[in-house]
């Protein structure tokens, strides 16, 4: 029994929430990955002292962002990295756009001076010809996971971290896998019914097996 747990990967698998706690955690409680991050994003050694760092920021109108890094800067102002993360899923149309409509909406709105968008994924999901979405900076799985790589020695967190990363960059590789849910594809196979019996000139296709 202890054999067969131990060939296990230790996580069924990685979605982009746990890559943007991992991240979020980091931003909220580690000086050191904050002064890293930030000047990895800006390409000089710019922070000073942290605001704040949340996940989610949804704009009524411009969308969400994933995660928003807010921090005083060694220049006096007040700067933000507003950041994408994507380990497999295909950008939405005009992605990188919105992102740079939120910083600009957040200039006017006094919250920061500037800002830098930022996107955050699997290498090979960076250099796929697919990506097409512009951002100010783009940081590689690897690189986040090099980084704690660096310092595991220091502290048995880092080296979990790291593997977790990995696992991010190896679900990647292998492709998003999904999982049918009977109540999902019972529920669209249902709306599919209706759909066909009231409103057949949507041309709704018969649904395939979905998952949750």
């Amino acid at each position: 029994m202890a054999s067969g747990i131990q060939g296990l990967n230790f996580v069924e698998k990685v979605t982009e929430r746990d890559i943007d706690f991992l991240v979020l955690e980091e931003l909220q409680v580690s000086p050191e990955f904050r002064d890293w991050f930030a000047a990895r994003v800006y390409e000089r050694p710019v922070f000073k002292s942290h605001i704040g760092a949340w996940h989610s920021v949804v704009d009524a109108e411009l969308g969400e962002s994933d995660l928003v890094f807010i921090f005083d800067a060694e220049d006096g102002s007040t700067k933000a990295v507003l950041i994408e993360n994507k380990i497999a899923a295909e950008a939405q149309p005009d992605q990188g756009k919105r992102y740079r409509g939120r910083g600009d909406k957040g200039i006017a709105d006094g919250y920061w001076q500037e800002y830098m968008t930022c996107l955050i994924a699997p290498r090979r999901y960076l250099e796929s010809p697919t990506q097409t979405e512009s951002y100010d900076t783009k940081i590689p799985y690897e690189e986040i996971m090099a980084y704690f790589v660096a310092r595991r020695s220091l502290d048995g967190r880092h080296s979990y971290r790291a593997t977790l990363v990995l696992e991010g960059v190896e679900q990647h590789r292998r492709g998003y896998q999904p999982k049918a849910n009977d109540t999902m594809t019972e529920f669209v196979a249902a709306y599919w019914s209706h759909a066909q019996a009231t409103h057949r000139s949507l041309g709704m296709p018969e649904p395939k097996p979905r998952a949750a």
